[in-house]
Parts: C-alpha cells; structure tokens; sequence
C-alpha cells in the first residue's frame, strides 16, 4: 500500500506525523505543502482537505485529515505488518 503524506515542514502536526513514519519504519511519499506561500489554499489541495491544513494522509481507500488519527492508523498498520511477519517466522 502506498502512503502518501502532504505536510508543512514548519507544521508541528506534520512532525508528529513524520517521526509516527520513522519511528514505525514505514515508507511514505512526500507531498510537501508550502505553507507560507498558501499552497494549502491550492484547489487540487482543497478536494483532498477542505480544512486547508495539513497534514494529510491518502492511502487507495481513505483520505485522513488529523494528524492524531493518522498516527493511529500507522499504530495499526505497523501492528499489521508485524502480524504477517510472525505468522511468516512459524
């Protein structure tokens, strides 16, 4: 599954998201999202979160707007992952 992340570098929010990443060795892509130019007021932006905020999460199946729920779901993807590698090691 791809995980794509539109964040702000300045953006508190979008670290949290970003250590949540690293921390759960996941890979991601980068969408990163000029917040001092307004790029989060861009109308593609827009469709995706209309709350004009980042971060933003897109997966095949869901867009997630809140940085707290996209940790949770990293928290479930990683515990997933986990999962299929000890079933693997029996």
């Amino acid at each position: 599954m791809t995980l794509i992340l539109y964040h702000g570098s300045s953006s508190v929010y979008s670290s949290k998201v970003r250590i949540g990443f690293a921390e759960k060795r996941l890979d991601w892509v980068s969408h990163l999202i000029n917040l001092t130019v307004g790029e989060q007021n861009d109308p593609t932006y827009l469709k995706l979160n209309p709350n004009r905020v980042v971060p933003t999460q897109v997966t095949p199946t869901q867009i997630i707007v809140e940085s707290s729920v996209i940790l949770e779901f990293i928290d479930e993807l990683s515990a997933r992952k986990i999962s299929k590698k000890s079933r693997n090691l029996v």
